[in-house]
């Protein structure tokens, strides 16, 4: 059984509210596996994904934003997973980004140009950090859980 349900609002991944990707009713009983498949695109002139943050290594610190334009899938899986009659979950799925920026040394941050000040990491600028996100990102086994709310949600 497949379900699909589409979000075109930009999402804040830094936010501490929980995003709503729809809602689904599940038969009770027990599944072997659980997938939560994402689909990211632009929306307009936004990207698929952007974060922003800072890199700092002793006294210099400096802006970093990660700009991803291509659509991309995030997919994350989840074994065993019991659903019980007029229950509600929901599925979470967090995105580490130590674990997407495995591998970039801070001599490489430090030796990365920067754009008006900024290290800005995209198809266009920092071409290899760029691929080393990606390649971090997409291959990635990303892990999901349910969190029961109990009867009645």
């Amino acid at each position: 059984m497949q379900l699909k349900a589409t979000n075109t609002q930009q999402i804040d991944l830094m936010s501490s509210l929980a995003v709503d990707f729809g809602s689904f009713v599940l038969p009770a009983g027990f599944y072997d596996k659980t997938s939560l498949k994402m689909d990211l695109d632009r929306n307009g002139n936004s990207p698929s994904l952007e974060l922003n943050g800072q890199f700092t290594d002793g006294a210099t610190s400096v802006p970093v934003m990660l700009e991803i334009n291509d659509p991309m899938v995030i997919e994350t899986d989840q074994d065993s997973v019991t659903i019980s009659n007029d229950s509600s979950y929901d599925a979470i799925t967090t995105l580490d980004l130590s674990t997407m920026t495995a591998g970039i040394t801070a001599s490489m941050l430090l030796d990365a140009q920067l754009t008006n000040g900024t290290i800005v990491i995209s198809e266009m600028s920092n071409r290899k950090l760029y691929d080393m996100v990606l390649n971090d990102l997409v291959q990635h086994p990303w892990h999901c859980w349910f969190h029961h709310h109990g009867h009645g949600g």
